[in-house]
């Protein structure tokens, strides 16, 4: 079941719920009505029977009423869901966005000749349309890659814009470029010890990991600026006033069970001075997805400055 299908079942469930409002409501105000009668054909009277049908009547009317207020309650969270996780009906589709504006400084372009240009953050466009995957928990994922009609591409594109998420971490990184950055310190954006966004020397780590695609990238940062956690950091960030935010959320909260399918790396064996070889990471149960978040100010949108999976 896609988002589609979960969509059609609330909306389904909220027609349901607006339907046994006003079927409800119409029963508290017969209920009202019949006590009415009951009060007039029997008000005087001595005999306690109608007295006490005059009060269950109540009863009931009270009843009715309250079930009818909740169900027009439930109805109206659900309203409320859709328009928060799928605002304008969507379903994530990029239908209809209007392009990335460019704006802010130009950031990295150092290297070798050859090496990406250097680039000004855009706007996120789509930020909106991408709640819809990763609400569905792990199967999101499925949703996203079977229905994309250009939505990973420009979710890529914005982290390309704002950092290096994909650059370093997506699907576009070889397994030699992770062994080259694990051994020697080469950033895969450029292929040398130049860093592609500092211009210092790029410094080896000994997990260099990446998504295995696009796609799983794109969900995996979509699955954490969602998550309680992610919200929680940003806006603690927020409060503060700081411009970076790191969040981290466990691989198997974002991808199931199966997470290993969906991220890899090389991890360097021997000492930065003396790299002996790289051999493929092994990511415990514990494994994490890790996001950092920048903004150049106050006002300014938060952008995806790297994702990546740590073992």
């Amino acid at each position: 079941m896609g988002w589609l299908e979960v969509r059609a079942t609330i909306d389904a469930a909220i027609e349901a719920l607006d339907g046994l409002a006003a079927t409800t409501a119409e029963y508290s105000g017969d209920a009202d009505r019949i006590g009415s009668h009951i009060d007039e054909l029997y008000g005087g009277s001595n005999n306690e029977l109608p007295h006490t049908a005059r009060d269950h009547t109540a009863s009931a009317a009270d009843r009715a009423g309250e079930a009818a207020t909740g169900y027009r309650q439930a109805a109206q969270l659900c309203r409320d869901y859709l328009a928060a996780v799928d605002p304008d009906g969507a379903a994530g589709s990029v239908t209809g966005l209007a392009v990335p504006a460019a704006g802010g400084p130009a950031k990295g372009g150092h290297g070798p000749a050859g090496s990406p240009p250097a680039r000004q953050a855009v706007s996120d466009v789509s930020r909106g349309r991408s709640h819809v995957f990763p609400e569905q928990g792990p199967k999101g994922l499925a949703d996203l890659t079977t229905r994309d009609d250009g939505i990973i591409a420009l979710r890529s594109e914005w982290m390309d814009a704002g950092g290096h998420a994909r650059l370093r971490h997506g699907g576009v990184v070889t397994e030699q470029q992770l062994k080259d950055r694990a051994m020697y310190g080469k950033d895969p954006v450029n292929g040398s010890r130049t860093d592609w966004e500092t211009g210092g020397t790029h410094l080896p780590v000994r997990n260099a990991t990446a998504f295995t695609t696009d796609s799983d990238l794109v969900f995996a940062e979509a699955a954490v600026w969602n998550s309680k956690e992610g919200r929680a950091v940003i806006k603690d960030a927020e409060a503060n006033g700081d411009f970076r935010a790191s969040v981290r959320v466990p691989a198997s909260a974002i991808f199931g069970p199966d997470f290993r399918q969906h991220v890899r790396g090389q991890t360097r064996i021997g000492s930065e001075n003396n790299p002996q070889g790289a051999d493929p990471t092994q990511f415990t149960d514990t494994a994490s997805v890790m996001a950092v978040y920048r903004r150049e100010n106050e006002n300014s949108p938060w952008v995806a400055y790297t994702c990546y999976p740590k073992p």
